[in-house]
């Protein structure tokens, strides 16, 4: 099968299958280069963008789009006999998702029964087009720690206001008067724009007001998330909205403890009793683990590992995928 790959958005989350897929397919990657020059801007770049496209769709027998976005939305009402598959992960659900004609589509593939009950109220003509493969992770990349403490909590995501991280710095403040003084690390860069600069600022200035510049620590962007993860005991997910986190599957193979607000999907991911509503609820979640005796840590740990590998095995997405690849060739429009 000759399977072209268009990466419409960050690619952490594809690099594992497409390296899959390449030994499986004949693969093809879409790319694209704009002219950056005055008189290319505008209708001349997307005039070339959708030759290009049609071109690559052509040359096809099924595109894997990787992000519903914009290439999608452009692919959708361009005239091909390929069929297209896609991989909806959160935000493209409210961005990009109206705009795309899904007629055309062949398969839809969704990263938690919670992402397939919201696409399937707003495109029930969908449903049976639709599957649900969750994330996976390489867990030979993400060895067990075997750290007993519970000092160190971490956040890995980007830093933006929908990831809640001031709250969780507001959080460490409450845990510091309540006598558990605690670090935070964060790791993640804010996204260019005037409002996640201004977030990024607003919590600079809070780590400062409140005195917690020996407790809390902003990494920054990190290339290698396992060495992170393997450097904390407690990983907060404490996010409003989510498709399903990555990095709170990768914390799991890792056994970092793991506590999730309950952003709809997270009860796929983690026990009830590992799912907090209110900031007071994630303090006595927190001081709770800290209070176990070490071996007790050690054991949590242990289930947080044995829960990624259950779960969210990236060879398990690998097989899921090559089946809904292979429906998806065999689908009639």
């Amino acid at each position: 099968m000759k399977l072209g790959v268009v990466v419409d958005g960050p690619w952490g989350f594809i690099r594992e299958l497409l390296a899959d897929w390449q030994t499986r397919y004949q693969v093809q990657v879409f790319a694209f280069q704009e002219w950056n020059l005055p008189f290319a801007k505008g209708r001349v770049n997307q005039w070339r963008r959708a030759r290009a496209l049609t071109r690559f769709l052509a040359d096809n027998d099924v595109v894997f789009f990787e992000w519903a976005g914009p290439l999608l939305v452009l692919a959708s009402r361009l005239n091909t006999r390929a069929r297209i598959i896609t991989r909806l992960h959160s935000y493209e659900l409210i961005d990009f998702a109206p705009r795309i004609n899904w007629n055309v589509v062949a398969r839809v593939i969704l990263v938690s029964q919670a992402m397939h009950r919201r696409f399937c109220e707003l495109y029930p003509a969908m449903a049976e087009k639709t599957t649900v493969v969750y994330n996976g992770v390489a867990l030979d990349k993400f060895s067990k720690s075997e750290r007993a403490d519970a000092q160190v909590i971490g956040m890995l995501c980007n830093l933006v206001p929908i990831k809640r991280v001031y709250e969780m710095i507001l959080t460490l403040y409450e845990l510091k008067r309540a006598g558990a003084p605690l670090a935070l690390r964060i790791a993640g860069s804010a996204d260019q724009g005037a409002e996640p600069e201004r977030y990024y600022l607003a919590m600079q200035r809070a780590v400062r007001q409140l005195e917690l510049e020996s407790q809390v620590t902003f990494v920054g962007p990190v290339s290698d998330p396992a060495s992170f993860l393997q450097s904390i005991d407690i990983f907060i997910s404490n996010s409003y909205w989510e498709g399903q986190q990555v990095a709170l599957l990768e914390a799991l193979a890792t056994g970092c403890y793991c506590l999730a607000h309950f952003w709809d999907g997270a009860d796929e991911v983690l026990p009830a009793e590992q799912l907090f509503i209110t900031d007071r609820d994630l303090r006595e979640k927190i001081v709770a683990f800290c209070a176990l005796p070490s071996a007790e840590k050690i054991q949590q740990r242990g289930k947080m590992r044995a829960r990624a590998c259950e779960k969210f095995d990236i060879e398990q997405t690998k097989h899921q995928l090559a089946i809904a690849l292979e429906k998806a060739r065999l689908a009639q429009l």
